[in-house]
């Protein structure tokens, strides 16, 4: 007879594994589903969601997750072709990841990292053909959130979407020209210097749109990778030649303004916002993202 017990690999997680309770709460993602997904696909995701909460007692149930939830994303997208469409996706003749494509090219999906889609390609592929054992365990727990923020992507205003990316280009184009060479930050207590923004997700569905943006600080040995990024959240600002003032609707968060050392810099052909983002930063952003997209598709 089976023992049924907590799998020993969650030791390390043990002040969040105390009972199954505690482990739910603490561990697992949480699967939410917008009104209009279809009802097939929530289904098979409340059978994943068991499993999950039943690694608690055989850690490679993950695993078995992670499969079921990259088989059920294919499904998701043909029940939703077909009713955009009216037909039925041809898996014979056209694989998956033309259908992906074609979700893609119609602008509903919103992914921060363009890279994600070939990767649930890729993932998809190794679960279904494996060369050997492998256990991905809690590290591969993307592989069931981000399959779910694109099903709900299906069914937001892909009109919308466009709309949000358009406002996010402008936003990066103001911030880019302003933070050329770095620029100064001045709020109530801080002042520093940042050698780039990125402008992560802009929520449309208010009133006024709001931006979410990351700034990169340098630290005080001048370094561009060391300091920690600094999330922003806005929906007013304006813009002059030299500097950008950013206000949350009520009063003046901070004020940005070009780098005083512009001209040193032009004359030594150092522009600081062409440096590449570090790896450990994008990680950052792309955290951000999911975080406030997880928000927005709740609402």
């Amino acid at each position: 007879m089976i023992n049924i017990e907590k799998d020993k690999r969650w030791v390390i997680y043990e002040e969040d594994t105390n009972t199954i309770e505690d482990f739910e709460k603490t561990i697992l993602p949480d699967l939410f589903f917008k009104k209009d997904v279809s009802e097939d696909v929530k289904k098979i995701f409340r059978v994943i969601y068991k499993l999950l909460v039943f690694s608690y007692y055989e850690y490679e149930f993950l695993d078995i997750a992670m499969a079921k939830v990259l088989v059920s994303f294919e499904l998701a997208l043909k029940i939703r072709y077909e009713e955009i469409t009216g037909k039925k996706w041809d898996s014979k003749k056209k694989p998956l990841d033309q259908l992906i494509n074609w979700f893609h090219k119609e602008t509903y999906f919103e992914v921060y990292n363009p890279a994600l889609l070939k990767q649930l390609r890729k993932a998809r592929n190794h679960f279904s053909h494996p060369n050997r054992h492998e256990i991905a365990g809690i590290v591969g727990f993307h592989l069931i959130q981000n399959p779910v923020d694109l099903i709900n992507d299906l069914y937001e205003d892909p009109i919308l979407r466009k709309s949000r990316f358009q406002l996010r280009e402008e936003m990066e184009i103001t911030l880019n020209k302003i933070l050329e060479y770095g620029a100064i930050v001045k709020a109530k207590d801080l002042e520093m210097l940042i050698w780039k923004m990125v402008v992560v997700f802009v929520n449309n569905k208010a009133d006024k749109p709001i931006y979410y943006v990351v700034a990169f600080p340098i630290d005080q040995e001048l370094e561009y990778s060391g300091a920690q990024p600094i999330k922003m959240e806005f929906d007013s600002f304006t813009v002059d030649e030299n500097h950008i003032n950013i206000n949350d609707g009520k009063e003046l968060l901070c004020t940005i303004t070009s780098n005083l050392m512009k001209a040193h810099d032009q004359a030594n052909g150092i522009k600081i916002s062409s440096n590449p983002i570090p790896p450990r930063h994008a990680i950052f952003c792309e955290k951000y993202f999911r975080q406030v997209l997880r928000d927005f598709q709740k609402i």
